[in-house]
């Protein structure tokens, strides 16, 4: 009878769940909140199209965070892990434009498509300015731009970006293929810039992560058409390029070099082809770098911090990010067009 009566007995509460030893509310927040990261894209997916930017792997469960709507304090504990143990990618997708060589005035124009979970920004850097600038994503046609649909929620929160501690970014050079390699050819200046190309995001990365960035790892992934297996197969460019192609490894290396510059701690992720054959490359053209950034004018420097967004684009949020808009014309002034004017901010 005795057991009959504690099995029908109704429950009179509910768990105490803050009660719990703060490291084991830990352990259950990483169940709910934590997924697994989207794999970088192949190379092999740019051939034709920029793949779409994903936050989580396809095949684990849909993010849901409704968790932090519980309570203040079930917020702020479970947010902390979130960002945490959560690792953030970022795809910088570099591609390059150049005239006709038989124009009077050939230009070329270096493009970055800069994408986060919390960013979209187009940025380009022709050879007759001095620095480049922010756009529009869709002043740079060859990239198709990817908004996921159903947006549930924002990122990063402004006071929990100090908690995030791990991003991955992924630099993808689209600018050589493997059978343009011999005809590929440019400018000393723009030779000089790939260097500097990237010191813009770097800010903003830094911005993003705040006083904490120290703390924080970044991991640099660099991938190549140049080094596209499929491709080379076809090809026997690596021994008919000799030189050529020891130019385009330091390129490629100039290029991601921006990235270990920051406050965080920085891990390499290059492909096997440069390791392997040349494996002091590495370490030598990040200290040709850093030689000419400490000689670079402070003035200099200060500028890729401060870049500013030109009319006729300004700075918007759109389904929980950052971008870079164009402002279209509409037929006749509005309330929200002559606002949209006056946003003119640099961020």
């Amino acid at each position: 009878m005795g057991k009959a009566s504690l099995e029908t007995r109704p429950s009179t509460g509910i768990f105490p769940f803050l009660s719990l030893p703060r490291e084991l509310r830990d352990k259950i927040y990483q169940y709910v909140v934590c997924f697994p990261t989207a794999p970088s894209a192949p190379i092999s997916a740019y051939l034709d199209n920029r793949p779409p930017f994903e936050l989580r792997e396809r095949s684990s469960s849909p993010i849901d965070l409704s968790i932090l709507l519980v309570n203040k304090q079930i917020h702020d504990e479970s947010s902390q892990v979130f960002y945490g143990e959560t690792v953030f990618p970022i795809r910088l997708v570099i591609n390059e434009s150049q005239t006709d060589s038989t124009s009077s005035s050939p230009q070329t124009l270096f493009e970055v498509q800069y994408e986060s979970p919390w960013e979209e920004i187009g940025y380009t850097w022709k050879d007759k300015d001095n620095i480049g600038e922010y756009c529009a994503v869709n002043f740079l046609p060859r990239f198709a731009t990817h908004i996921p649909e159903n947006d549930k929620f924002s990122l990063p929160v402004p006071s929990y970006r100090r908690f995030i501690k791990h991003i991955r970014v992924d630099v993808v050079d689209k600018r050589v293929y493997p059978y343009s390699l011999k005809e590929y050819r440019v400018p000393t200046i723009m030779r000089n810039r790939v260097k500097k190309l990237l010191l813009p995001f770097v800010h903003r990365l830094s911005q993003t992560l705040g006083i904490t960035a120290e703390d924080a790892t970044v991991e640099i992934k660099l991938s190549s058409l140049f080094l596209y297996k499929e491709e080379l197969s076809n090809f026997q460019y690596r021994e008919e390029a000799g030189q050529e192609t020891l130019e385009l490894y330091t390129e490629l290396i100039e290029t991601i070099w921006p990235f270990t510059t920051g406050p965080w701690e920085h891990k390499l992720d290059l492909p096997l082809e440069i390791q392997h054959q040349h494996p002091k490359l590495v370490a030598q053209v990040f200290r040709s770098c850093e030689e000419q950034y400490a000689r670079m004018d402070g003035q200099e420097k200060k500028s890729y911090q401060t870049l500013d967004v030109l009319p006729p684009c300004f700075w918007a949020m759109k389904e929980g990010k950052l971008r870079v808009t164009k402002k279209l014309q509409s037929a006749g002034p509005t309330r929200r067009t002559k606002r949209n004017m006056s946003f003119q901010s640099r961020y």
